[in-house]
């Protein structure tokens, strides 16, 4: 049977010129504007435990989504349009195209309809009320290709239950404590046309391989749980060879990191709990792998823009950027002048890519700089309410939903500090290695993230290795208490993200080099 990705959607792509034809029906004084997405994936993937494969399956499919922006009564408002389409209606997919875009402007001129009436009917409420604009934006013209080896479609479902079955085995020969080992595996290539009434016209496609490994051990001091991923925009020979040829991202082969997993896992389990320092603030260096869900949790999302207008607030959604109108935090020094974040698709990882998902360019983001809340990520809808141009960061998981504001390769910056120096300049303090469990506030004014490892420092040196210890700390507090940035940068795989109601989920890479400052070290007490 030909594969979706393939066959089906290069057969697809040689009707771009019908649905440009299609979109470009818009842009009157009515209807100003008109998109259309249309995605095909084929995706392998499998999980096993303790040696046996207990799943494993395929996805093949189709999606489109389509955006109108209609104007009624002075207001603007957008309707959309998504459907899931089997392999047998690829053929026609300029008809189901036409008829999702029919709709969506029927919806769009409703919703403008009823703003503009709210806005009559209720004249205080109704002032909320604005009317949608989308930022100005190049209409760009492009062919992306995705980078693989061995393609993911060609990869049965029983090669890679076969594979994750036999990491499993890998990581339960490790050590004797291992008493149960999953793991997950993950290969697709998707492609996403894009085109628009303003002539973007945007072909682009992906190659994505991602491995989750869990290893529970037994020890004389209890049950440690360890957990991780790797993923690269790569193909299947990712899990064989790793990646070596990404300085800011190296990926270790899947036996590799399997057997690291296990290791650190039964290291742990005869290790004592953490004991906290007792609610008190201690001077806390924190590795890159630590700050990778650091970076992720209290600059990445608050610094989404749909999230700081609260327009999407699922999840802990809202932001402590920027309160209301009249009260953000932009321009402000929220953090120390060694502090500096950004986010970036143009780097490598799972969040790259050239175009978003409303067809613009990629750049980076300096979120902060220098210690200055400096610029939130934004959509073309998202910019304009602050007058601004959208920068990229405009996402859907599937070409049938409505897009949301993601952040993608998002990371603090590197710094000029000797790693080394900033434990060994510490006279007492701990050191916090990797990262388990976030717990967030409403805002994230304030965070809760647990590590994998914490080391005592005592006299510049590292001590006792504990378990199941983190930082607590208010967001702002601790950023301004940062007094060293190494230069260690580097990335690491966060493998499933989830935003929005119904949730999308989004892979990306996070990360960051060591830093050191001030928290309450969590732990047994």
């Amino acid at each position: 049977m030909p594969t979706m990705t393939r066959d089906l959607l290069d057969s697809i792509a040689k009707r771009r010129s019908e649905l440009l034809s299609l979109a470009g029906r818009f842009g009157r004084k009515d209807v100003p504007y008109a998109d259309i997405r249309v995605e095909a994936v084929d995706a392998k993937s499998a999980y096993a435990e303790n040696g046996m494969p207990k799943e494993a399956g395929s996805r093949r499919h189709l999606s489109v989504g389509i955006r109108v922006l209609a104007e009624a009564g002075g207001m603007r408002s957008p309707g959309y349009w998504g459907a899931i389409l089997g392999p047998e209606e690829g053929a026609c997919i300029g008809r189901r195209a036409a008829e999702g875009l029919a709709i969506a402007a029927e919806r769009a001129r409703h919703n403008a309809k009823a703003k503009a009436a709210s806005r009559k009917r209720f004249p205080e409420l109704g002032a909320s009320m604005t009317s949608a604009e989308f930022a100005p934006a190049e209409a760009c013209r492009d062919t992306v290709p995705a980078r693989y080896k061995i393609d993911p479609v060609t990869v049965s479902e029983g090669t890679v239950a076969a594979r994750a079955a036999e990491a499993t085995k890998l990581a339960l020969s490790v050590d004797k404590k291992i008493s149960y080992a999953h793991q997950h595996l993950l290969t697709f290539r998707n492609r996403r046309l894009f085109v628009s009434s303003e002539g973007a016209d945007l072909d682009q496609s992906f190659a994505v391989t991602q491995a989750s490994t869990a290893a529970v051990a037994r020890g004389k001091d209890g049950i440690q749980i360890i957990g991780d991923a790797i993923g690269h925009q790569r193909g299947w020979e990712m899990l064989d060879e790793g990646v070596t040829d990404d300085p800011l991202m190296p990926i270790p082969t899947l036996d590799s990191f399997v057997r690291n997993i296990a290791k650190e896992a039964a290291e742990l389990s005869d290790c004592p709990q953490c004991p906290g320092s007792g609610g008190k603030e201690t001077v806390l260096v924190t590795d890159p792998h630590y700050n990778t869900l650091l970076v992720h949790e209290i600059v990445g999302h608050p610094s989404e823009l749909d999230r700081a207008l609260k327009m999407e607030t699922g999840y802990a959604g809202r932001s402590w950027f920027l309160q209301d109108a009249k009260r953000s935090q932009l321009g402000l020094q929220i953090a120390s002048s060694k502090v500096s974040a950004y986010s970036d698709p143009t780097l490598p990882g799972l969040g790259h890519y050239k175009y978003d998902d409303e067809g613009t360019r990629a750049r980076r983001v300096w979120i902060i700089k220098n210690g200055v809340l400096n610029e939130l990520m934004s959509g073309r809808q998202t910019a304009a309410a602050l007058g601004l141009r959208s920068n990229g960061s405009y996402f859907v998981t599937s070409g049938a939903m409505v897009g949301i504001i993601r952040m993608n390769n998002t990371v603090f910056a590197g710094g000029g500090d000797d790693p080394g120096k900033l434990i060994s300049e510490v006279d007492k303090g701990y050191y916090l290695v990797g990262h388990k469990t976030p717990s967030i506030a409403e805002s994230r004014e304030n965070f809760r993230i647990t590590a994998r490892k914490v080391y005592e420092i005592k006299n510049g040196r590292l001590g006792r290795l504990y378990r199941n210890g983190g930082m607590m700390a208010a967001s702002k507090s601790y950023l301004m208490s940062v007094d060293g940035v190494g230069s260690d940068f580097r990335m690491i795989t966060i493998s499933t993200c989830g935003k929005g109601l119904p949730m999308q989920l989004k892979r990306m890479a996070n990360g960051g080099p060591t830093m050191r400052g001030r928290g309450i070290l969590t732990g047994a007490d």
